[in-house]
C-alpha cells in the first residue's frame, strides 16, 4: 500500500531529527569530555580553545558551501554523506596524540558538519508549507537541545566507567552506522516519490512562497546569470539579511561561550563541582528544548495574523528573546558566585538557553524567507556564516579575553552586547527584504 504525504513527511522528519542529533553529538563531543581530556593530555584552556576553533572555522566555511550546494544537489545525499564523515572523524579523534593532529581532526569534523543544517533547511522547505515552517524548524532544532540535555550526564557516566577514549569512539561509531538506515527512510522532495501537492490545509502565508512550487514549475526557470546576480549582488547588499546575520553571529557567540566555557566559569572561578557544571549545561539545553517548541509556534501564529506587509511579525519574538538573553546573561556574570545554589544556577542557565535557541530558530527561518525559494539555501548560508563566525569567536578569542577580564567579565560583556542588539533590532524592526519584494512583484505581474 502506498504512503500518504503525511507518512512520508513523518519518515523524513524523524530521520532528520535523529540524524541531526547525531551531528550535534559529534560536534559537541569535545565539550563533553573536556575536563577528562584536558587532564589526560596535559592541555591548558588556550589549547582547548584552539582545538575548538579549528572545528568552528571549518564548520563556518563548509556551512556556506553547503548552503549553496543545497540549492544544486539533492539535500538527502548531502545530509547522509556529511553525517558519515563526521562520525568517522569523531571515531579517530582519540588517535590524534599531539595538538596539531587534534586540531586537524576537529577541522575535518567541522568540515563534514557544514552540510548538516543547510540540507535540513532545504528538506523542511521542500516537505512543509510556509504556515508550518517555523514550527517544524523549531521542533527539528530541539534535537540539538535534547542531546545537549541528556548527553553530558550520559557521557559523564561513560567516562567514569569506560574512559574518554571509548566514550568518544562510541559516538563516532553510532553516527557512521545511522546514515545507512536513512538511505531508505529519507527523500529529497515529494516529487521523488511521485507527489507534488501539499495536503489540504497547507496555506501560503507570510513572506515565504514555497507553497506555490507546483505552479512555479510551470513558469520559465530563472537563468543562471540572473540567479548569480541575485546571489552575489542583491543578497550580500540586503540590509534585512545583514541585520539577521549580525544577530545570528551574536547568538552563535553566546551559545558557544555557554557550551564551552560555562563549566569552567563555575568550576575554576567559583569552585563549584563537576555535577553543578554538568547541571548548568543540561539546563541550558533544556531551556533551548522548550523554546524550540514554543518559539516556532508563536512565530507562525503571528505570521498568520499579520495585518501589514511591512516588516516581519517574527521580529517581535526576536526582540523579546534578546531581552531575556541579555538580562539573564547579566545575572550569570554579575550575581553568580561560589555561594549560588543549584536552583539559581540552573534557572539562569535555563532562561539563557531558551533565549539563545529562540534566536537561532528565528534567525534561521527568517533568513530563508529573505529570498525566493530557489535561493533559500544560499540566503540561509550567508546568515549562517554569521552564526558560525560567532562560534569561532566563542572559542580561542574568548579565552584570550578571559585572561584579562576573567570569565565573569566575559559574560557581562555578552550581556551588554545582547541588550545593544535588542535596541538596534527594535529600531529596525520594519525592515523587509528587497530581494523578496522584487520576487513577489514579478510573480504578481
Amino acid at each position: 500500500m502506498s504512503w500518504t504525504i503525511r507518512q512520508y513527511q513523518m519518515s523524513v522528519f524523524l530521520s532528520m531529527y535523529v540524524g541531526y542529533l547525531g551531528y550535534n553529538l559529534n560536534r559537541r563531543s569535545l565539550s563533553y569530555i573536556m575536563p577528562a581530556f584536558m587532564k589526560a593530555e596535559g592541555l591548558d584552556k588556550s589549547d582547548l580553545g584552539l582545538i575548538s576553533s579549528s572545528l568552528m572555522i571549518a564548520y563556518a566555511i563548509s556551512k556556506l558551501i553547503g548552503g549553496v550546494l543545497s540549492d544544486q544537489i539533492n539535500p538527502k545525499l548531502l545530509f547522509i554523506s556529511g553525517l558519515m564523515l563526521s562520525g568517522f572523524a569523531t571515531f579517530i579523534f582519540p588517535y590524534g596524540g599531539v595538538l596539531p593532529m587534534y586540531c586537524a581532526l576537529q577541522f575535518l569534523n567541522g568540515f563534514a558538519q557544514g552540510v548538516s543544517w543547510p540540507s535540513c533547511a532545504k528538506l523542511l522547505r521542500k516537505w512543509y508549507a510556509p504556515s508550518q515552517l517555523a514550527t517544524w524548524w523549531g521542533i527539528l532544532s530541539s534535537s540539538s537541545n535534547l542531546g545537549g540535555s541528556v548527553a553530558p550526564i550520559i557521557v559523564s557516566y561513560m567516562i567514569q566507567h569506560m574512559g574518554w577514549v571509548s566514550s568518544v569512539q562510541s559516538l563516532g561509531c553510532l553516527t557512521v552506522v545511522l546514515p545507512l538506515v536513512f538511505i531508505f527512510t529519507m527523500w529529497g522532495s515529494p516529487k521523488d516519490v511521485g507527489l507534488t501537492d501539499f495536503p489540504t490545509g497547507h496555506e501560503d502565508i507570510g513572506p515565504v512562497d514555497s507553497g506555490e512550487d507546483s505552479q512555479n514549475d510551470k513558469k520559465a526557470p530563472t537563468k543562471p546569470s540572473e540567479t548569480g546576480t541575485i546571489v552575489w549582488l542583491d543578497l550580500l547588499k540586503n540590509p534585512y539579511l545583514l541585520l539577521l546575520t549580525a544577530g545570528y553571529m551574536l547568538a552563535g557567540l553566546i551559545r558557544a561561550s555557554c557550551n564551552d566555557w560555562g563549566q569552567l566559569l563555575l568550576m575554576q572561578q567559583y569552585g563549584h563541582t563537576q555535577y553543578m557544571a554538568s547541571a548548568f549545561n543540561s539546563s541550558f539545553e533544556a531551556g533551548g528544548l522548550t523554546a524550540s517548541f514554543v518559539t516556532g509556534y508563536i512565530a507562525d501564529r503571528l505570521m498568520k495574523s499579520r495585518k501589514s506587509d511591512v516588516g516581519s511579525p517574527r521580529m517581535l519574538v526576536v526582540i523579546g528573546s534578546l531581552l531575556i538573553t541579555g538580562v539573564f546573561l547579566f545575572l550569570l556574570g554579575f550575581f553568580t558566585s561560589s555561594e549560588s545554589n543549584y536552583v539559581f544556577v540552573t534557572f539562569v542557565s535555563f532562561m539563557i538557553g531558551g533565549g539563545v535557541f529562540s534566536l537561532v530558530t528565528l534567525y534561521g527561518v527568517m533568513s530563508t524567507e529573505a529570498s525566493p525559494p530557489e535561493l533559500s539555501g544560499t540566503a540561509h548560508a550567508i546568515a549562517a556564516l554569521g552564526a558560525n563566525s560567532g562560534y569561532v569567536l566563542g572559542g580561542y578569542p574568548v579565552t584570550l579575553i578571559a585572561k584579562y577580564i576573567d570569565w565573569t567579565g566575559v559574560f557581562i560583556m555578552l550581556s551588554v552586547a545582547t541588550l545593544a542588539m535588542m535596541i538596534i533590532t527594535a529600531l529596525l524592526r520594519d525592515l523587509q527584504s528587497p530581494v523578496r519584494a522584487r520576487s513577489m512583484d514579478k510573480k504578481t505581474n
